[in-house]
């Protein structure tokens, strides 16, 4: 199978930015696991929890449309949500909470 040179190097640049995000949740599954740090530091586990490890959509409209992409790949119903933490949008898998 050809790939073109710009396939290519797309490829290449996400390849490099899974790379990256997947050691930064390393190193935060790392502090996060130590003893104590759950007690210690609620509210920055909690917003990890709620925000920071979820994909952040700046619109309805582009979480309207990443839960179309994803429910079409995996099968199951999505929601978007407004993140209460950082205001941008969420999708989530709860669609039993849409009223």
């Amino acid at each position: 199978m050809a790939h073109t040179k710009q396939g290519r190097r797309r490829w290449k640049e996400n390849r490099k930015h899974r790379a990256r995000e997947e050691a930064r949740r390393r190193r935060i599954d790392e502090v996060i696991s130590q003893p104590g740090y759950k007690e210690a530091h609620r509210r920055e586990y909690v917003r990890y929890v709620m925000c920071v490890r979820k994909r952040r959509y700046r619109t309805e409209g582009e979480a309207i449309r990443g839960c179309l992409s994803v429910s079409a790949h995996t099968g199951g119903g999505l929601r978007p949500y407004r993140c209460p933490l950082c205001g941008n949008w969420h999708i989530t898998s709860r669609v039993e909470e849409l009223a």
